[in-house]
């Protein structure tokens, strides 16, 4: 919680700094007009600490567009990370990390973002369970032996050695969506059906049991990074979870945030 305030407070004061110093010197001289910036989307202080803008902000600063994750996808998780540290929820605050199931399998859809220095630090392709779906994930469950990835927002905990070698176990954090991740086994770790080649060969990556899987390569940088209690979404554009998603309440991450600053 105290991680996040200082984040927030760090961001503002960066883009009040950035506001003053985009102003070119040919302000000063009525013979360049055309030399003034773009208008910036904020005329005051105020307005930079509003909930919406910080986002906006924080979406450019790390170049989000650039990595193909859709705005409103960063939003969802960002608002999700703000009600889990309002509760004090999460002990790694510096990371949100961010798995788009609404991309296919070949494509790069697991995001580690660096809050705190506004970098995206992984951005690598990433399994989905082998009944949720061929390509695309599809199908998600709360079910042990379902063998189907569950959606919502996790927080990581311990690491371990087990049969993919070093992993990193998960709590599920919203009931009736991935609170039984614990008892089904569902952790990260790296997979040798998670690599180009496999795309190559199949034609998708292969599939796990719920796990998030990663590359072997990818798989300790990234849990090294992101242990030890931060915060993971596993989005996907499902009417029932974003419909009854608690943690995705949006008046509340508002309110949150203003008590935040």
């Amino acid at each position: 919680m105290q991680r996040l305030q200082t984040i927030l407070q760090y961001t503002v004061s960066s883009l009040i700094l950035f506001l003053f110093l985009a102003i070119p010197l040919s302000f000063l001289s009525s013979h360049q007009p055309s030399q003034f910036p773009s208008p910036t989307p904020f005329t005051s202080a105020s307005e930079i600490k509003s909930f919406d803008s910080y986002i906006e902000e924080l979406y450019q600063l790390c170049n989000l567009e650039d990595y193909q994750l859709p705005f409103k996808t960063f939003k969802l998780g960002m608002i999700g990370f703000v009600n889990l540290n309002s509760q004090d929820e999460l002990e790694n605050e510096k990371v949100l990390s961010i798995v788009d199931y609404d991309k296919p399998s070949t494509e790069k859809r697991f995001y580690v973002i660096d809050l705190e220095e506004k970098r995206v630090k992984h951005h690598t392709i990433m399994a989905h369970g082998k009944k949720t779906g061929w390509d695309m994930a599809t199908k998600f469950s709360n079910t042990p032996n379902s063998h189907q990835s569950s959606l919502g927002f996790y927080k990581t905990a311990e690491t371990y050695m087990g049969k993919y070698g070093y992993s990193l176990r998960l709590d599920g954090l919203e009931r009736g969506f991935n609170c039984k991740a614990r008892d089904r086994a569902i952790v990260m770790h790296g997979a040798d059906y998670v690599s180009q080649d496999f795309i190559k060969q199949h034609g998708r990556l292969g599939r796990s049991w719920g796990c998030l899987s990663l590359t072997r390569m990818d798989s300790k940088p990234v849990i090294d990074v992101i242990r030890e209690g931060s915060c993971i979404y596993v989005h996907r554009n499902d009417r029932d979870y974003l419909g009854r998603s608690k943690v995705l309440n949006e008046k509340v991450a508002r309110r949150n945030f203003e008590e935040m600053l």
